[in-house]
């Protein structure tokens, strides 16, 4: 969550949970974040399953743009790849705390493409490792400065273009899942997903499906 944003929100936040309205968080599980950039159609609002867990914050341009997802869990819920890769960073920070960042390859139109996973409580790969997709990769948390105290797991797709020499810039991740744009796939290690083009499947389980 960028500081801007997060100025806008944490007096919400404390007269919230001060009063114990709890109908202004969002449920465990099946409930998009309101805020999140609708990227199906027009007028089309983007999609979870009701076994996945929610999204606090979505992708959005306002108040300077937050440039992931932010899905809610407990302390300690496995942490998954979203598609396979290598392990290009694995570390602590001040602001983003425990931190993962995984190269997939090609995004299909020629972009390098990678996926940030951060606020983790527990980072169990290292640099250099390769991941398959769903494999856990950590276990979610609240650590670093911009997590807020709040259990969570900030999640980014970021891009490069030919020529642009380490310049990764923010996309949706709505953009990339393998169900299509703007509906969120719950990994399901029966299931079989293409190599290519990259797609993306939800970085924390869903409820009921078997991942491990």
């Amino acid at each position: 969550m960028s500081p801007d944003r997060w100025r806008v929100l944490a007096p919400a936040l404390a007269s919230m949970l001060l009063s114990g309205c709890a109908a202004l968080w969002p449920a465990p599980y099946g409930e998009v974040a309101a805020d999140a950039d609708p990227v199906r159609g027009p007028g089309l609002p983007n999609l979870i399953p009701a076994n996945a867990p929610s999204t606090l914050n979505g992708h959005w341009a306002d108040y300077g743009g937050h440039q992931g997802i932010d899905v809610l869990g407990d302390v300690g819920l496995p942490v998954l790849a979203p598609a396979a890769g290598r392990v290009v960073a694995s570390r602590f920070e001040p602001m983003y705390g425990h931190r993962i960042e995984i190269d997939h390859g090609d995004d299909g139109d020629g972009n390098a493409v990678r996926s940030l996973l951060v606020h983790l409580d527990e980072r169990l790969v290292g640099v250099g490792e390769t991941v398959r997709r769903g494999q856990q990769v950590a276990r979610l948390g609240r650590t670093g400065l911009l997590a807020g105290a709040i259990p969570h797991l900030h999640f980014e797709i970021r891009t490069r273009a030919p020529g642009r020499y380490r310049i990764f810039e923010p996309r949706n991740p709505n953009l990339y899942w393998v169900d299509g744009a703007g509906i969120i796939t719950c990994f399901d290690r029966a299931r079989r997903y293409p190599a290519a083009p990259f797609a993306i499947t939800y970085p924390v389980p869903c409820r009921g499906v078997d991942w491990e």
